[in-house]
C-alpha cells in the first residue's frame, strides 16, 4: 500500500506546511543514521508545533492498494483541510476521489472533527494522546530496518531513499508493533528536516 503524506495514523509522518528552503546536500556526503534522521523529524515537529497552531493547510492525500504483483487494485485520492489543536493533528476530509462528500457524510465529517477540536483542547488529553503517539513511533522504529540507502536531490534538496525490512531481532508486542515488524516496502525522507516523504509498503 502507498501513503503519501499526510498519514495521520502514523505520528512520524506529519506534513510540514512550512518550507525550511535547506540546500542540498553533496551526493558524496556520507548518509546520516536514518534512526536519527527520524529522531531530527520529532524535534522538529515540536518546535513547530506551536507555529502550527496559527495555520491550516489544505493537503491532498492518495493512496493506492497494490496487489501481489504491484499494479494497482484500488487508489483513494482526499482532499482534506488539517490544522492543529496543542500540537495534535486535525483533518477534515472535503471531497474522496475528485467529488465533494454528501450532505451526510460532510455532517458525520464535521461532528468528529468538533469532537476532535473539544477533546484536544484539554492539554492534559492532548498531551496523553501526543505521549502514545510518541510511542507508537519509537514502536515502528525499532520494528523496522532502513537499508539500502542512497541520495538523490530533488527540486533542489537532498532526499534519502530507503528499503524497509523487518528488524529480525525486534519482538512485537501490540498491534503497531506487530505491523511494522512485518512491514516491506520503500520510504524517502526530506534530509535536512527529517521528514518522511513518501512511504510505499509492499505488505
Amino acid at each position: 500500500m502507498r501513503f503519501p503524506i499526510p498519514v495521520s495514523a502514523l505520528a512520524w509522518m506529519l506534513p510540514v506546511c512550512l518550507a525550511s528552503g535547506l540546500a542540498a546536500q553533496s551526493a558524496n556526503a556520507p548518509l546520516p543514521d536514518p534512526e536519527k534522521l527520524l529522531q531530527r523529524a520529532f524535534a522538529n515537529e515540536k518546535k513547530l508545533a506551536d507555529e502550527q497552531e496559527r495555520y491550516e493547510c489544505r493537503v491532498t492525500s492518495d493512496a493506492a492498494l497494490l496487489d501481489k504483483t504491484g499494479k494497482v487494485k484500488e487508489d483513494t485520492l482526499e482532499v482534506k483541510d488539517q490544522f492543529h489543536v496543542n500540537g495534535l493533528q486535525i483533518e477534515r476530509t472535503l471531497s474522496r476521489n475528485g467529488k465533494d462528500l454528501s450532505s451526510d457524510a460532510t455532517r458525520k465529517e464535521d461532528e468528529r472533527v468538533m469532537k476532535e477540536t473539544v477533546k484536544y483542547s484539554d492539554k492534559a488529553k492532548a498531551e496523553k494522546e501526543s505521549a502514545k503517539d510518541q510511542q507508537d513511533a519509537i514502536d515502528m522504529m525499532s520494528a523496522m530496518m532502513l537499508t539500502h540507502g542512497h541520495r538523490e536531490t530533488v527540486n533542489g534538496r537532498s532526499v534519502l531513499f530507503y528499503d524497509i525490512v523487518a528488524n529480525p531481532q525486534f519482538q512485537a508486542k501490540n498491534m503497531t508493533q506487530r505491523f511494522a515488524s512485518v512491514m516491506q516496502g520503500k520510504i524517502s525522507l526530506d534530509e535536512p528536516t527529517g521528514e518522511v516523504i513518501d512511504l510505499i509498503s509492499g505488505r
